[in-house]
């Protein structure tokens, strides 16, 4: 008795299950995969923030720098000022932003050394790895190193546990520098410097050590200026 195959039309009825399945299911994948990361990247930056607490406990009780010159004249950014605390540079690099680390790795491969970067200083430490530092100034004056750069202690902190101090960011540096970007922000339409990458959200750490995953909606002024009222 011959036994009986498939026919075409059962073939292509198979294949065209297998490819519906195939659609509904990949994005769930990727969704998850980028679930993963975002949970790396934030846990990141948790210990970022409760680095940069012990680093204002040892320097009492100012906050950490946006930047400092080096003994070469360059600008050493707060990653290399935090790292002592943490003895991790890869906490600095996204999950999400592959390569980001790679691109700057002769700085990293010469810390606690100067070496050039592509920021145009001769010698300086600047790592553009996905994460950056809250630079928006209330008066918006000054150069891109923010508030931070003033001498900014703690104890000026009106609101620690809704300021951004650090986030996703394609950049050194985040958050809203001019009047225009302040608006966007807080009508919830763009975070300036930052990046919505993890699920349609950033995430942030916050100034009293706690970090969490946000959407773009609507902000304040407390998340982006450290004595809003």
């Amino acid at each position: 008795m011959r036994k009986r195959g498939f026919t075409l039309i059962e073939l292509l009825v198979v294949i065209a299950i297998i490819a519906i399945l195939a659609a509904i299911l990949f994005p769930v994948f990727a969704k998850a995969r980028e679930k993963a990361r975002q949970t790396s990247c934030l846990s990141n930056l948790k210990q970022i923030a409760l680095a940069s607490r012990m680093y204002s406990q040892d320097y009492d009780g100012r906050c950490v720098p946006m930047w400092t010159y080096g003994p070469n004249g360059g600008r050493d950014w707060f990653q290399y000022l935090i790292n002592p605390y943490v003895k991790n540079w890869q906490l600095f690099e996204c999950p999400s932003l592959p390569g980001a680390a790679a691109y700057h790795a002769p700085a990293w491969a010469n810390v606690p050394g100067s070496t050039p970067c592509p920021n145009g200083e001769p010698e300086s430490i600047r790592f553009q790895s996905g994460i950056g530092k809250n630079w928006f100034r209330n008066d918006l004056s000054g150069s891109d190193g923010g508030y931070w750069n003033d001498f900014l202690k703690e104890s000026a902190i009106t609101w620690p546990s809704e300021l951004v101090e650090y986030g996703d960011s394609d950049c050194v540096v985040m958050g809203p520098q001019n009047p225009t970007a302040v608006q966007a922000f807080l009508q919830g339409t763009s975070w300036p410097g930052g990046y919505f990458r993890h699920n349609d959200g950033m995430n942030a750490a916050y100034y009293d050590g706690h970090a969490k995953w946000l959407k773009p909606s609507n902000g304040t002024m407390r998340n982006i200026y450290y004595a809003a009222p």
